[in-house]
This record gives C-alpha cells, sequence and structure tokens, in this order.
C-alpha cells in the first residue's frame, strides 16, 4: 500500500507546487470573510409599514378628524400632516375590486405623501400628549412605557410612538410584536426590520439551509473542484510522468484508483475546511449551532467523486484536460435533462391516469386525475369523453390541460334502472346536481335536482341501489331525475327537496355531523360503516329503509383523524394517512390487529369484493396488495403493472378491475388472478417515450441532483410530512390527487455509488489493455 499512499501524497504535493491548493484555500476564506459580517440584531418595533395599515378605514377616521368629529387622538395625528399630507387624504381613492397596475401606481400616489408625514410623526419626542391619548386603549407594554416616559431611550420613545398610534386608530392599524429583527450587514443595516421573533428566524435558517447548500454551495463548488482537479488524470500521462511511475512494481489498476483518491482527498481538505468555517459563522453569527451542517462535508466529496469518475475517465482516454471538462460539464447537463424530463412526463402522465373505475353492466367507465369520466369504445380500441354537461364539454379540452374539471362525486351504476349516477358541478352557476347518463344513448349528460350541500360521497348500497352521502344525511336517487316536476328555482339556482321529489331521505336517525374528510363503506352484510372527524361509526338498515347507527370508535391521535375504510366478512379495514393499516372486528369495530403491508406509504386506493371475500390497497409506490378475507397478512397481488398501479375495484362475478400504465384496465379472476380481459388503448407518445427512453437512461445513470433529499434528511433529521390533516388529501380511498413519491433519501447515494464504481472499473480496464 506504501507505494499507493505515496501517488496520493504527490497529488498534494502537485497541487502545493502550483500553488492550486492555496488558491483554493484563499478563495474559501474570502468568501467566508465576505459573509462574515453578515448577522442581525434584535430591535424593538417602531414606526408603520404601508401592508399594515387598513387604508379605507384609516383614510375614513383621518376625514373624520378633519371635521372635529373623530378621537383626540386621530385629531393629534391629523393636525400633525403637512399640507401635501392632508390634500391626500382628502384626495384618496381607493382601490376597485379588480385592481389593474395603473390602480396600484394611482393608489401609490395616494400613500406616499401620509407614509412620509407618518415616518417623521412616529419619531417625534413630543408626540404624547395626555389630553390628546387615553390609556384605555393602550396595550400593556404602551403602559408600562409612559410610566418611565422621562427615561426612555429614542427607540423605546419611538416604539411608545406605535403603540399611541395603534390605539389611536384601533383596527384601521395591525397590532404589531413588540420586537423585530434587523438584518445587518456589518455596521449597515439591511431591508426594513422584519416583524419576526428570534425563534422563528432559526427555524427559517435551518430549513433554507438544505436549498442553500445544495443549490448554492455544492453547484458553485463542485464546479470550481472539477476545474481545479481536472488535470490529474491528463498530467499523469505527460512525457516522463508515467513511464516512471510504471516502472515500479505498482498495478496499473491501483495507480489510477491512487490518483483518483488523491483528487478526492485534495477535495475532502477544501470542503473540511469551507463547512467547518460555515458552522463557526452560523454559530458566532446567527446563533445556530448546527452540527448536522457537518454532514455535508462527506456528502459534497462523494458528490465530486461522482462526476470526477467520468472526468477522470474521459482524461484517461483523451489525455486533455479542457476535454475532460467539457465532458463532465456534458454529464451534468444529461444527468440535469434526464432528471427534469422524467418529472416533468411523470407530472403529466400522474394528472391524466386513471383513479377510478366504474363497472356499468357490460360497459365500463373510468375517471382521470383531470375528473374527466371516459367510456371504453370497443370499435375503436379507445376511451371516449362522457357524460358531461355541454358547457363542461366545451371547456374539458382547455380545463384538463391547465387545470381540472370540477369534482365529481361518484358516478356509480344503478343496474335497477340501468344509469349512471354522479353529482356535477355546474361551472355557470357553480351549483352541485345530481345528474345521470344512461349506455343506452352514449351515456348523454342529463340533469337533474340539486344536491343536499355538502356531498361528501356516492356510493352502492349491497343490492345496487345508489345511496347519496352529504352533511344533510343520506338520499337515493329514485324514478326518473331529469323531471321538472316540482322542482323550484330561484335566481338560477336549484331549490333541494329532502322530504319530496326523487331524492328520497334515507337517514341515519338521529342525525349524524359527517363533514370532510369523509369515508364510508358497505359490508357484504349491507352493514355501513362511515369515518368522518375521527369517528368510525357502524350503521344497519331498519324495517323503513333508513340507516340507523350501532356500534361507533374514537381516534385522537394525530395521524388517525382521517381514515380510509372497506369491508369484508370477517374484516373492517381501516386504513389511515400514516400508513397503518387496522383490521377490526365488523360487528364490535374492536381492533384485531395492525399490518403495515408498504411501509413509509399511506394508501391510496382501497377495495373490497361485493362477496366479502377480498380486500386489496393500492399503496403509494402503486403496489397491489390484497388481503383474503379471514387472514391478517396482505400479499402483493399476482397482477401485471406493479409499481404503476393506480386504481383498483372488484366487481361482481369474481372480477376485480386494475389499472396500470396511465390508463390500461386488465380484469382479473379473484382467488386465481387469471386475467380474463384487457382494456388497453394504443400508448400514448409521452408514455412510449417515457417507458422506453427517459426511464431506462434515468435508471442508469446516476442521481446527483437528488441528493437535495438526501441532505434534507440529514440537516432537518428526517423528510417532513407535508400532507395536513384537513386539507390536502383526497376525500376518498380511490383519491384525486396523485400519489406522494416515496423517496428514499439514500437512494441517490446507492445509485451513485454503484455508477461510480462502474467508471472506476472501465478507468481500469482501460488501464490494464492500453499500452502506454
Amino acid at each position: 500500500m506504501r507505494p499507493y499512499l505515496a501517488i496520493v501524497k504527490d497529488s498534494f504535493r502537485e497541487a502545493f507546487a502550483s500553488r492550486v491548493l492555496w488558491i483554493v484555500l484563499i478563495i474559501i476564506t474570502l468568501f467566508l470573510f465576505a459573509v462574515s459580517p453578515l448577522t442581525y440584531r434584535q430591535t424593538l418595533t417602531t414606526g408603520v409599514r404601508e401592508d399594515e395599515i387598513a387604508w379605507t378605514d384609516f383614510i375614513d377616521q383621518l376625514r373624520q378628524a378633519d371635521e372635529g368629529k373623530a378621537r383626540r387622538g386621530v385629531q393629534r395625528i391629523w393636525s400633525l400632516l403637512s399640507t401635501a399630507g392632508q390634500k391626500a387624504v382628502a384626495d384618496y381613492q381607493p382601490l376597485p375590486s379588480s385592481p389593474q397596475l395603473k390602480d396600484f401606481a394611482q393608489h401609490a400616489e395616494y400613500t406616499k405623501p401620509i407614509m412620509r408625514d407618518l415616518e417623521s410623526i412616529l419619531q417625534k419626542d413630543d408626540l404624547y400628549q395626555s389630553t390628546a391619548f387615553s390609556t384605555a386603549n393602550l396595550r400593556l407594554e404602551g403602559k408600562e412605557l409612559l410610566r418611565r416616559e422621562s427615561e426612555l431611550t429614542s427607540e423605546e420613545r419611538q416604539r411608545l410612538n406605535r403603540l399611541l398610534f395603534e390605539s389611536a386608530f384601533g383596527d384601521a392599524i395591525d397590532e404589531s410584536k413588540s420586537t423585530s429583527l434587523q438584518l445587518r450587514f456589518g455596521w449597515f443595516d439591511m431591508l426594513p426590520p422584519l416583524p419576526i421573533s428570534k425563534p422563528l428566524l432559526v427555524t427559517t435558517v435551518r430549513r433554507l439551509l438544505p436549498f442553500l447548500v445544495d443549490k448554492g454551495l455544492l453547484a458553485i463548488g463542485l464546479l470550481v473542484a472539477i476545474v481545479v482537479t481536472a488535470p490529474a488524470i491528463p498530467h499523469t500521462f505527460e512525457t516522463g510522468s508515467l513511464h516512471l511511475l510504471l516502472s515500479k512494481p505498482v498495478s496499473r489498476s491501483l495507480l489510477y484508483v491512487s490518483k483518483f483518491i488523491g483528487s478526492c482527498a485534495f477535495v475532502l481538505l477544501c470542503a473540511t475546511y469551507l463547512f467547518i468555517g460555515l458552522y463557526v459563522l452560523l454559530g458566532l453569527r446567527w446563533a445556530v449551532w448546527e452540527p448536522r451542517l457537518l454532514w455535508c462535508i462527506p456528502i459534497y466529496t462523494f458528490v465530486f467523486a461522482v462526476y470526477y469518475s467520468v472526468a477522470a475517465l474521459a482524461g484517461l482516454i483523451w489525455r486533455n484536460v479542457i476535454v475532460s471538462i467539457l465532458v463532465a460539464i456534458l454529464f451534468w447537463a444529461l444527468c440535469f435533462t434526464v432528471g427534469f424530463s422524467k418529472v416533468t412526463i411523470e407530472a403529466s402522465m400522474n394528472k391524466y391516469r386513471v383513479r377510478k373505475i366504474v363497472p356499468a353492466g357490460q360497459d365500463l367507465l373510468v375517471i382521470d386525475g383531470t375528473n374527466t369520466p371516459l367510456a371504453w369504445n370497443a370499435t375503436e380500441k379507445r376511451w371516449n369523453v362522457v357524460f358531461l354537461s355541454k358547457e363542461l364539454r366545451d371547456a374539458q379540452p382547455i380545463l384538463s390541460v391547465v387545470a381540472a374539471l370540477p369534482p365529481i362525486q361518484g358516478p356509480v351504476y344503478d343496474p335497477k334502472e340501468d344509469r349512471l349516477v354522479a353529482v356535477m358541478m355546474s361551472i355557470n352557476n357553480g351549483q352541485q346536481t345530481v345528474v345521470t347518463a344512461s349506455a343506452k344513448d352514449n351515456f348523454t349528460f342529463r340533469d337533474g335536482p340539486a344536491a343536499p350541500q355538502p356531498t361528501l360521497a356516492f356510493l352502492n348500497e349491497p343490492d345496487g341501489q345508489p345511496l347519496l352521502f352529504t352533511g344533510q344525511g343520506l338520499f337515493r336517487p329514485q324514478g326518473d331525475l331529469s323531471t321538472k316536476k316540482d322542482e323550484l328555482t330561484v335566481l338560477g339556482y336549484k331549490i333541494p327537496f329532502t322530504t319530496r321529489g326523487p331524492l328520497r331521505d334515507a337517514g341515519p336517525s338521529p342525525a349524524q355531523s359527517w363533514d370532510e374528510p369523509f369515508s364510508a363503506t358497505f359490508g357484504p352484510d349491507g352493514t355501513l360503516y362511515t369515518f368522518s372527524r375521527g369517528k368510525l361509526q357502524s350503521y344497519a338498515k331498519g324495517d323503513s329503509g333508513k340507516y340507523v347507527p350501532k356500534e361507533s370508535e374514537k381516534f385522537e391521535k394525530p395521524g388517525q383523524r382521517r381514515g380510509w375504510l372497506a369491508a369484508s366478512k370477517n374484516t373492517l379495514l381501516v386504513a389511515f394517512r400514516d400508513g397503518s393499516l387496522q383490521l377490526r372486528d365488523p360487528q364490535t369495530l374492536k381492533l384485531r390487529t395492525t399490518v403495515t403491508p408498504a411501509k413509509d406509504e399511506r394508501p391510496r386506493a382501497l377495495a373490497s369484493s361485493p362477496d366479502g371475500k377480498w380486500l386489496a390497497v393500492v399503496a403509494e409506490s402503486r403496489r397491489l396488495f390484497v388481503l383474503e378475507d379471514g387472514k391478517d397478512d396482505f400479499q402483493l397481488a399476482r397482477a401485471g403493472g406493479q409499481g404503476d398501479i393506480s386504481a383498483v375495484q372488484f366487481a361482481p362475478e369474481g372480477k376485480m378491475f386494475v389499472v396500470d400504465l396511465v390508463d390500461r384496465v386488465t380484469v382479473y379472476e379473484t382467488g386465481t388472478w387469471k386475467q380474463t380481459a384487457r382494456f388497453a388503448p394504443p400508448l400514448h407518445l409521452q408514455t412510449i417515450f417515457y417507458h422506453y427512453l427517459i426511464h431506462p437512461i434515468y435508471t442508469i445513470c446516476p442521481k446527483p441532483g437528488e441528493f437535495y433529499r438526501t441532505i434534507t434528511y440529514l440537516l432537518l433529521e428526517k423528510a417532513e410530512d407535508k400532507g395536513t390533516e384537513d386539507g390536502e388529501e383526497p376525500r376518498e380511498p380511490q383519491g384525486d390527487a396523485p400519489p406522494r413519491k416515496v423517496e428514499n433519501p439514500w437512494q441517490p447515494v446507492y445509485s451513485s455509488l454503484a455508477f461510480m464504481l462502474v467508471m472506476l472499473a472501465l478507468g481500469c480496464v482501460y488501464m490494464e489493455r492500453q499500452e502506454f
């Protein structure tokens, strides 16, 4: 090993001799000195910002002061305004409801002289007059300052003026925090004081560190490191250098690897100096002592090694420094382009992925991510847009590209009436109505009665009868829903009737306080289960056809306030946003066991077979798991497309429908899992491009651009859950939102390490076989 260690040392001697190391260390030192004056100081909140003033109310009070009708404090402020300021108050015009750029410019002309006067007034030492300002509305902080008025410093007096200003104008002025933070560069203040607390600033700095390190230091530092170390390999092949090295009893491969390690050690030394310096500066100047920042030293060196493995191989083959640098830059461009293309195409594909499957007798309908209903055309072997009103059909080509159609509850198939029933929103007036369509007329949209609000879900009862779930209760659509009989319209809005008309009350009794988030399912015996606001409830159908509450269970943990349901004969499946799946007794709702088929993955779709024999779960990784009734262990389903599945649905006669490849639907026989049918339209061009070009290249290439995940994980301890309890998850298990990407923070390290080893192996093979 001694000869190879000597080669590594020679790399440093060469760097010292060429002054490269000294130059890099000086650049790092200059950078640290350049950012070291950047700090902050805590100050009292003084003055007033334009966005802290409710201008309409503020101007009204000043105008009343001009007439002698305002409070004395307001009159005191009015008396101190300049002539220009008072004229601006008289001329002031509020912003219109839909302001344009010229309106903002005009508004600024009105407020500019007023703000200039207020800045001067709030700095006065004699603003306070006991006859003008009442202490009744003054905050406790202001009363304490008044108590020692004669001892106040200049800053404290300006703070008192701000508090007097707030007490005089009331709600027209935002209440200010006691202290603000002033960013400073050396002895100079930067920007106006920020109305945030010191703990919030420290938290913000910590959260910004991954971005600043990854997009700033790593991006710029890697380019510098590649340029500085690129000559190492080509210089090895200069006349005399290589022959001198090969004259010694050393392995050619280990010689090449030693040179590579020498360059990496050089960068490791520079990275250590840089990040230790940043660690000390953050601690001394910002009071953010963040030891996890030192994790960036090995990460930075490793990312450099990945890029340098390509530059070193290019330098070995062409023996030219410029070519080595250009190849490294082209490699970075390739990784960036492929990564960006993958993210962009995936976002587009996810938008059009089928999220819900609706078997409708002999026909099949699906709902994609843009909320567009599609029916299978067996003749043309493609999906056709159906079941949309004229205005939605006209707007669908545009809305599906730039956003999405309004959400749909349903549709569900009504076998008795041989029709589809759903709740859709009109884009004309925003009202939700119960609509129908039938295969007999190519699923043409037929408008119906107004839906009780809010609509929460649309399911089939075990006998096939559609059941609408709303905040007002349960309703069964009956008869011809498109009839206008007994319909009452006010100003273009239909008035929903729950005691007569085609929507018949189905309970429950007593009424339940259902609201978002909401989930519901039926057991094969007809028992209804709902989950809303952390409460699991079962219901039985009474003799009158209305549902009556039975058992209930409350959940208080934050991660269990939202749940999704599916039921088989002997198991009630409750899936939570934290990824845990609870198997409960369907009669008592008591917990039987907790399972996790896919660790750290939330469920994105749940389904249960009508015969009560099977449960299915689609995880965020788009893998499908099934559970046979009576068992407690989920198994990976024997279905094609694992890793690309977006929806699952059971149907009578032992069928299971599975969606993969965006919009391909495959039918399997439950139990045997044999494929019985497939609805496969021609692949879209972007799907072909993604699966046969982008994804293979992305799989082969390293992912240095994704080291942001690793850095975030190391600096913030773990990746944060961006979901919330109240607004970012789909309302139904089928899901209206794309699956959250399951990300392993160490995956970029694994893939990049494998790529780097391959590059080094190629270099070693070339070194052994080439005649020098």
